[in-house]
């Protein structure tokens, strides 16, 4: 597969030039209350406008799943709830950063913890993790399953530059495309390894015959209150 993505934080790309670059969605933060990262809704429309599909990352700092199953499950219910706050529909891809940085092997049950309670706050969407090869590895050992998001970072042996057969998305080191407006470290580019990402897509364009329905429903609503206008009068 060959679909590229970005995911970004404080920077903003343009929607329009996001596009024009050759990409065909982005990821997008959730922390829970952080204005200079977070998505918006208003944010969100402006990516749909521009014909961009988005997916979604809860992250509040990047050891958290350290904190195991009670951060999980807080973690998950604040998820969901801004999730919905922003109007992410149900099915759309929302993941977990589970692992930005490097595990060992006495931590994977308190992140595999982490996950499995989270996951269980925000079971409506198609939810997954964000991790090294390695704790992405430890974790389907332990039965977890999801949209796997891999990241570059080498870990307990295990190279960053090797793709996870168990990953859906790859977070490159470097963009191969360039955004116009944008500087280098504005944003990760990530590309579609595996199971396809159901983005968050804009709403498509209505048909032509859902227009010509519309209009001609409009129509016949005014015929009809100009007809009871005119039987009132006679």
């Amino acid at each position: 597969m060959n679909e590229l993505s970005i995911d970004y934080s404080y920077a903003r790309p343009a929607p329009a030039a996001i596009k024009a670059a050759g990409y065909a969605g982005v990821w997008r933060y959730l922390s829970g209350g952080t204005p200079v990262k977070d998505l918006t809704g208003a944010e969100a429309a402006g990516l749909h406008a521009a014909r961009l599909g988005i997916g979604c990352i809860w992250e509040t700092t990047a050891s958290r799943a350290l904190a195991g199953a009670n951060a999980g499950a807080a973690d998950g219910l604040a998820a969901a709830v801004q999730a919905w706050k922003i109007g992410l529909p149900p099915g759309a891809p929302l993941v977990v950063n589970v692992g930005d940085f490097a595990a060992s092997p006495d931590e994977l049950d308190d992140i595999m913890g982490y996950y499995h309670a989270w996951r269980q706050q925000t079971a409506g969407w198609q939810t997954g993790g964000y991790a090294t090869a390695y704790i992405i590895a430890g974790l389907v050992a332990r039965g977890a399953t999801g949209l796997w998001w891999q990241n570059a970072i080498d870990d307990e042996g295990t190279p960053g530059s090797v793709v996870s057969p168990h990953a859906a998305v790859y977070q490159r080191v470097t963009p191969t495309l360039a955004i116009a407006g944008s500087k280098p470290g504005d944003w990760d580019e990530d590309v579609a390894v595996g199971t396809p990402v159901a983005w968050w897509r804009p709403a498509p364009a209505p048909t032509w015959q859902a227009t010509a329905l519309a209009q001609a429903r409009a129509v016949a609503a005014t015929a009809s209150v100009l007809a009871a206008t005119l039987e009132a009068h006679q």
